[in-house]
């Protein structure tokens, strides 16, 4: 196995892992250097400039967080890595804010060491080369401006083609390099016209223009540029070229130099890389549809209590997980989790630990504990699948027989509870354990779990760290205090069916980022009982169109028997069975997973209102008396019939929060 050409630092106190690491990094890096403390790594770098440093956290003299900072404030941008243990957390967050490239968890791997630094090492060497060419390159140009008999020496053993024209566009140089690219000797070229020779007919004026403006001006308008062109060769076939044109005066006559370069390794590579990214984009782009398909719906309802939840990751596949289940007629499992990581590799894991949890509740629902779901959890996760990786995540079982929720938290964010009555939101107490994975034999106790009892007036949030770890434009995070006021001071305005979504929308508006981390919430709300003589009703559908009529027909039921009038419920009936047949067909494209909510509500007008996760459309244009144009058009783009529930609705608006369009259909009624 080739050695990589690199040189490498390596700082450890401790001999034993000295001098076992030391032996593993010799057999595959040309060169290291080895350090027993922080002070004695200082003088050896600065010694031997190593390209590379990894260093321990905890040594006698200087540690490693001291040693890296220094090392930092003499190069920049030399490759660290920092090699900490599970309870060094705090370091760790130091290390990143010094500009630490990568970190090492103790005992260390081999595997995972080697990996860093070959990643790494390729990108050193390739810097490397780049500097090194780039130093070639003004060498050869340098050295061309400063004499003839200069020009020739450094350009015979160049690796790029030079050639020189005179006035006449006649060959009057063709180094070696342009030999071996174009296969014509010097003898084929030398007196011929440049354009004649490797131009191909279409592109005969563009290499003329680059030449003659040079030529006629005696000044390099392209300096510190390149062009590409495509040139062809003695047998005529064609390939890309990269060229730079200068001038220089030889014998009191301006010749035109060109630096050519065959770029189709390059292009090729490009090409390659190009396909491979669109090639990774598409499965990626089905990665994310698999993953939006195992996530709850945005909506799950019962006869007592209502999920809702938003789920948006950072990137298109994100690590953050959450679930909704139902073990019996009065007891659900929810859950948020957030897999430490980003991106495809956190979203494969959320995919295996998603169908691990599911299989272990399915197993356990009859005697359902807590402690034992995560204990089993622990075991499946540590041995099987996580390596660097854990997991956070806040587990509940929802009883509404009992109207209580059991929960426990394992290293996750603690839950936040709303009490609609007095406007307030108070966080539980941080009571729990560590997160899955950081300990392969750790046993979660139960008396980590804690119970509180729900009722109506209460709303239950769960979510993830990307929520109150955003920050504003003038620097300020939210954090999980703020999180809370921001709850207390908001969501009185905001109707609970979406609240997540209403949420999110509002630290957007707030001017927070929320899209530097995936972005997960989850509220929980048991229903109100429906008051005597109150007009109100709710009703849950998926988007089939067989369950529109169904669904219309019940509206129209409900408001003949709490209205007792046949003609205004037909209204109803007409409007839902309109709106919702639109929906299904043109707003949800027939996705008959999705779900539908509609209510039906009196506040002096019947107020109908629909929630579906359909796609954006606009209302039309209102005219001056303050009716809307019953535009065909838009009823063809938009799918949505507005004309036909217009000529009996007094006022239609229609919202959009995330991915949920919420429209209200006002409906004036008179007593007959």
């Amino acid at each position: 196995m080739d050695l990589l050409d690199i040189s490498v630092l390596y700082v450890e106190d401790e001999k034993i892992s000295r001098d076992s690491i030391t032996k593993f990094l010799t057999s595959r890096v040309k060169n290291v250097y080895i350090a027993a403390d922080g002070e004695e790594g200082l003088e050896k770098y600065i010694k031997y400039r190593p390209d590379m440093v990894l260093a321990d956290v905890f040594m006698p003299k200087m540690n490693g967080l001291e040693l890296i900072d220094k090392i930092k404030q003499i190069d920049n941008q030399v490759i660290t890595i920092f090699i900490s243990g599970y309870s060094e957390a705090e370091n760790i967050l130091n290390a990143i804010e010094k500009g630490v490239n990568a970190f090492l968890i103790k005992p260390i791997r081999r595997k995972k060491l080697l990996q860093e630094v070959e990643k790494f090492a390729k990108i050193i060497l390739l810097e490397k080369k780049i500097k090194q060419e780039e130093i070639e390159r003004k060498k050869a140009e340098q050295a061309l401006m400063e004499s003839e008999h200069k020009f020739r020496a450094i350009t015979e053993s160049a690796y790029d083609a030079i050639v020189m024209i005179n006035k006449k566009n006649e060959i009057t140089y063709w180094n070696s390099a342009a030999v071996e690219i174009f296969d014509y000797s010097k003898k084929d070229v030398l007196g011929k016209n440049l354009y004649e020779k490797i131009a191909p007919a279409k592109y005969k004026q563009d290499f003329f223009d680059a030449f003659e403006k040079i030529r006629k001006t005696k000044e390099n308008h392209t300096k510190g540029k390149t062009l590409e062109l495509i040139a062809k060769k003695k047998d005529g076939s064609e390939f890309p070229l990269e060229f730079s044109v200068s001038s220089v005066n030889i014998e009191n006559e301006w010749h035109t130099i060109g630096i050519l370069r065959d770029i189709s390794f390059r292009k090729n590579a490009e090409q390659k890389i190009k396909r491979q990214h669109e090639e990774l984009e598409q499965e990626i782009e089905v990665a994310s549809s698999v993953q939006s398909y195992m996530l709850p719906n945005w909506m799950v309802k019962g006869d007592e209590v209502i999920f809702t939840s938003t789920y948006a990751p950072s990137r298109k596949l994100g690590g953050d997980l959450l679930d909704i289940i139902q073990i019996s007629d009065s007891r659900y499992v929810a859950y948020v989790a957030d897999i430490s990581g980003h991106g495809v590799q956190a979203a494969i894991l959320m995919t295996a630990v998603k169908s691990t949890i599911s299989m272990i509740i399915e197993a356990a629902k009859e005697k359902l504990e807590l402690s034992l779901i995560l204990n089993r959890l622990n075991d499946i996760l540590s041995k099987r699948l996580f390596d660097i990786n854990f997991l956070t995540i806040i587990l509940c079982l929802v009883d509404l027989k009992k109207n209580t929720i059991t929960y426990y938290n394992a290293g996750h964010p603690p839950i936040i509870l709303y009490d609609i009555q007095n406007g307030k939101a108070k966080i539980l107490s941080e009571k729990g354990s560590i997160p899955i994975g950081w300990h392969e034999d750790y046993a979660f106790p139960p008396e980590e779990g804690d119970v509180f009892n729900i009722n109506e007036n209460m709303v239950i949030f769960l979510y993830t760290d990307g929520i109150f770890e955003c920050y504003n434009k003038s620097g300020e995070q939210l954090g999980i205090d703020g999180f809370a006021k921001f709850i207390s001071n908001n969501i009185h305005n905001f109707n609970s069916i979406i609240l997540p979504q209403k949420i999110k929308k509002k630290l957007i508006d707030l001017d927070y980022d929320i899209s530097s981390d995936d972005f997960t919430l989850m509220t929980i709300r048991k229903i109100p009982q429906e008051k005597k003589d109150e007009i109100k009703r709710s009703f849950v559908l998926k988007a089939l169109l067989e369950k529109a009529g169904e669904v219309a027909i019940n509206c129209e039921q409900f408001i003949y028997e709490k209205f007792h009038d046949r003609k205004f419920a037909s209204h109803i009936e007409l409007i839902v069975d309109e709106f919702l047949n639109n929906i299904i067909r043109h707003g949800l494209m027939s996705k008959s997973d999705s779900m539908i909510m509609i209510r039906l509500a009196e506040d002096n007008e019947l107020e109908l209102t629909i929630w579906d996760k359909g796609k954006d459309w606009s209302l039309p244009p209102v005219r001056e008396d303050g009716k809307y144009f019953p535009d065909e058009k838009l009823l063809d783009e938009s799918g949505r019939g507005l004309f036909v529930i217009y000529t009996i609705a007094s006022e239609v608006t229609k919202q959009r929060f995330g991915e949920i369009n919420e429209t209200v259909i006002k409906i004036p009624y008179r007593k007959q």
